[in-house]
């Protein structure tokens, strides 16, 4: 087993999020392709595909039987291996031991406003058309609104390599949210604290600290989720509980 530690992360900007944990294996994810060659970068397959490559992080790994769709990847699981149960299909599935964000301080929710402007440029290069209608119509420009919070801090529970993991955040992610290139949630400063408690998995009350198995905790309500980055992938997905949103 590695260090237990905690990443906090300092930010001068709103954090665009829909509260579904901004666990920490996603930021150290895209470190972790950045450090790839530019030849090794072009050779990971798309997002676009059935699946989505697993990228070595510097984190240790919990694993633990999960209830799956039917159509679950076997490469989500340990060993490769989906079993048929009563309920559907079930494997041991394994994550990283990093928790989901936990505010530090005050936090106010607000929006973040995205202007979608018409591809005009393309229309112009690749349309057959004279005119077009800039006031209506499906690519007419339209504002975009996302639920985003403001607080000074957030905070990250670990077990792993702390030195690695704080020299890949800090060289590599310079912010942290969704929409994050177009400047909300950006990062002031990411600093590392090593302690000696574990609150990767769970807290001291034995609550969930991120996105697990609903099976390693049958009291708690079932939802639909994804247990690792990227947790927008459709790979990802398991029968899971949630850690209650910025608690």
């Amino acid at each position: 087993m590695g260090e237990t530690f905690i990443i906090d992360a300092e930010l001068v900007e709103p954090v665009v999020t829909y509260g579904d944990g901004l666990h920490l294996d996603g930021p150290l994810s895209f470190a972790a392709f950045s450090v790839l060659s530019q030849d090794e970068q072009r050779k990971v397959p798309p997002l676009s595909g059935d699946w989505a490559v697993d990228f070595e992080l510097p984190l240790d790994r919990w694993e633990h039987d999960c209830d799956l769709p039917p159509t679950a990847d076997p490469r989500l699981t340990i060993d490769g291996v989906l079993k048929q149960t009563r309920r559907g299909t079930r494997g041991i599935v394994w994550g990283w031991c990093c928790s989901a964000a936990v505010p530090v301080g005050q936090i106010l929710e607000t929006s973040h406003s995205l202007r979608k402007r018409p591809a005009i440029g393309e229309m112009v290069k690749y349309g057959t058309e004279r005119r077009y209608e800039s006031g209506c119509g499906p690519h007419k420009a339209k504002d975009l609104v996302y639920p985003a919070i403001h607080v000074r801090k957030l905070r990250w529970y670990c077990r792993g390599d702390a030195e690695t993991t704080l020299e890949m955040l800090t060289r590599y992610v310079p912010s942290v949210g969704k929409l994050s290139r177009q400047g909300p949630g950006r990062v002031r400063k990411w600093t590392m604290k090593k302690v000696d408690v574990d609150w990767s998995i769970r807290n001291q009350e034995g609550l969930p600290m991120r996105r697990l198995p609903a099976l390693m905790f049958p009291e708690h309500p079932v939802l639909d989720g994804t247990i690792r980055t990227p947790y927008y992938h459709r790979s990802r997905w398991a029968e899971t509980v949630v850690p209650r949103a910025w608690a």
